[in-house]
């Protein structure tokens, strides 16, 4: 077993995969492929993947048969496959976690329901008193440009307090949900409703490589909520070893690649046109491109410069 040493987030422990080791809750080294701490009580386990890169190439390989011209490497294919959105074949590999997270950092996860989930039942069991304390860092004011991020850094000198409110809203949550259950007996289901959000809740996550890919790019983002980013972060460092190549197409052409819109190409135009004119010539590919890549972005401004 390996530790891989990571940013921002708590150690991953690594190791090799036996069937059905981990149980329901693989919370302990040496449980799951990938697993790793996170928050005060959170939990990242990555329990399995289905598939590889090399199936990702087999899978759209099969199309290719009689008056095929030419074959690509496996690296070369992904990239192509990715760079062109043709997404079917990564549909064929699969990652599934195990979670353990706030509920309101959970339903930011379960908004992406291409996914298969099963959840910890408040009607079977009881919560446990496990519930999210913001770091002191995390503490902001709302934002007055965006309804739905952060501003300002609070106050250190209030910072204390702020996280005191926090302790004993949840604190105090929970204390009426036990004292419904065992005070007046009243239904695990009923009782739950007086619990926080910020309550730990568990459970199973399995996605194929596309829609995980389609998440990451949603939840690491900027705008994404911290909290939801970190955890996104996590499972991305768990899955990444096992996709390799799928992952580093990924991050090349949909993480840190831009869409232009039509208006933003027309701006690109008159930039082009004022700072670099129609006879241009474009400098050697010393970017890491393909050639197909390079030859394709000098027809795009060719084309542009054009108009």
């Amino acid at each position: 077993m390996t530790v891989v040493k990571m940013t921002n987030v708590n150690q991953i422990l690594r190791c090799e995969h036996t069937a059905d080791k981990y149980g329901a809750r693989p919370t302990v080294e040496d449980t799951a492929l990938a697993s790793s701490s996170i928050h005060d009580n959170g939990y990242v386990s990555l329990l399995a993947t289905y598939g590889s890169d090399q199936m990702i190439v087999d899978a759209a390989r099969v199309s290719f048969g009689k008056g095929t011209t030419s074959t690509r490497s496996t690296v070369a294919l992904i990239r192509y496959l990715m760079r062109h959105k043709h997404t079917s074949p990564f549909e064929q590999a699969e990652v599934t976690f195990y979670i353990k997270a706030p509920i309101f950092v959970v339903r930011q996860i379960i908004r992406h329901r291409t996914a298969n989930v099963n959840e910890y039942s408040a009607r079977y069991s009881e919560l446990s008193d496990e519930f999210y304390l913001p770091n002191r860092t995390h503490l902001h004011t709302q934002s007055i440009g965006n309804k739905q991020g952060r501003g300002a850094k609070i106050d250190e000198s209030a910072t204390d307090a702020v996280q005191m409110e926090f302790v004993q809203a949840q604190q105090n949550a929970f204390d009426t949900y036990q004292r419904l259950l065992t005070g007046h007996s009243v239904a695990r289901e009923l009782a739950r409703v007086v619990t926080s959000v910020g309550t730990y809740t568990e459970l199973y996550w399995k996605c194929d490589l596309h829609n995980f890919m389609h998440f990451l790019k949603l939840r690491m983002d900027d705008h994404a909520q911290q909290e939801v980013r970190d955890y996104a972060t996590l499972m991305y460092e768990c899955a990444k070893p096992h996709f390799p190549q799928a992952f580093q197409a990924w991050s090349d052409y949909v993480q840190h690649s831009y869409t232009l819109s039509a208006g933003e190409r027309k701006m690109l135009h008159d930039i082009l046109q004022t700072h670099v004119g129609t006879n241009q010539s474009w400098p050697v590919n010393t970017y890491g491109l393909s050639d197909r890549e390079y030859t394709d972005f000098k027809f795009f401004l060719d084309q542009l410069l054009s108009k």
